[in-house]
């Protein structure tokens, strides 16, 4: 038996060591006495803003993933159902970098030449439809689902766009981590660009637009609130007399019978 004051005879890591330097670690924080050893080589990546233990098991679950979707995909798993099969075809085009290469921007491009043509609000209703259908990515998002307050009726919900950074709290104003996580992303997706054609003037002016949206347009869960940019709320994009949908009255928008 060992007491609590005894060091171990043969003790396993520097944890058990009964010191002094290791109380005055303990009274200094409980945590980090506990953890030293995984915390002292622990580093965060570049292109991360955490690391842990639960980033960790995102990894590792992450290339398990991976290595069963190779394993899909080249048929040393079989596939049981549509949907797995649907997925493996999906992934097989995904790592298809010889087709990629071949092709580079051209299949983005129509995408583009339609946003470019846009001339007013009508434009925009005219094709949002098929945009919010194939997943694009919009100044918002419309989905519809049982209410959680009326099961037996839907909800159609108006959503926040998904943030560039992985957190909100990058955004806020001095944050080191966020602001060189948007310079990268800036530099990164000017170059993309300029490489599919556009020139740098035009290339930077669009990087700037869209990163002047995304750091003042945000989603409070707390306050159940969208905050967008006054300029968004204003023709050509929006007008009150050429929304998208005038309903009768909140209620109808917001539940509707299925």
């Amino acid at each position: 038996m060992v007491l609590a004051n005894e060091a171990p005879t043969n003790p396993t890591s520097t944890t058990q060591v009964d010191s002094s330097a290791f109380k005055q670690a303990v009274r200094n924080s409980l945590y980090d006495a506990v953890n030293k050893e995984y915390l002292d080589p622990l580093t965060i990546p570049d292109d991360q803003f955490m690391a842990g233990v639960s980033t960790d098991i995102a990894e590792q679950n992450k290339k398990i993933l991976h290595q069963d979707l190779a394993k899909l995909g080249d048929g040393d798993i079989q596939t049981e159902t549509p949907e797995e099969a649907t997925m493996a075809a999906y992934y097989n085009q995904a790592r298809d970098f010889q087709r990629r290469n071949q092709e580079g921007s051209a299949p983005a491009k129509p995408y583009l030449e339609q946003i470019e043509s846009l001339t007013s609000f009508d434009d925009f209703k005219e094709h949002l439809e098929g945009w919010i259908n194939s997943g694009i990515d919009l100044p918002f998002m419309l989905t519809a689902g049982a209410s959680l307050e009326q099961p037996e009726t839907n909800q159609l919900r108006l959503i926040a766009p998904s943030p560039i950074l992985p957190g909100t709290n990058l955004y806020q104003e001095g944050d080191p981590t966020g602001q060189m996580m948007l310079e990268a992303y800036q530099e990164s997706a000017q170059r993309n660009l300029e490489q599919m054609g556009y020139s740098q003037e035009d290339a930077r002016q669009y990087v700037t637009q869209a990163l002047a949206y995304e750091t003042n347009a945000y989603y409070s869960p707390s306050e159940n609130l969208i905050c967008l940019p006054a300029g968004i709320l204003q023709a050509p994009l929006y007008s009150p007399d050429q929304s998208i949908h005038q309903p009768k009255s909140r209620s109808n928008w917001r539940n509707h019978s299925p």
